[in-house]
C-alpha cells in the first residue's frame, strides 16, 4: 500500500484513528473485506484478506 491523497469518487472511512481512502466504483472489490493487523516476532503488518482474491 501507497499513501495517497483522496480523489474526486474516493471514500474516506476511519477506523480507531486509522484513515482507510478507496474507490466507490471498486465497492464490490471490498465486499466482506477483513483489514487485520497483526505484530509478531518478524514486525507489524495489516493484512488484507477479500472473498474478491484468489488467496481467500
Amino acid at each position: 500500500m501507497v499513501p495517497d491523497k483522496p480523489r474526486e469518487k474516493d471514500e474516506i472511512v476511519q477506523l480507531q484513528s486509522i484513515e482507510f481512502v478507496y474507490n466507490t466504483h471498486r465497492n464490490k472489490l471490498f465486499d466482506q473485506t477483513v483489514i487485520d493487523y497483526k505484530d509478531s516476532w518478524y514486525g507489524e503488518e495489516f493484512v488484507v484478506c477479500s472473498p474478491a482474491s484468489e488467496s481467500w
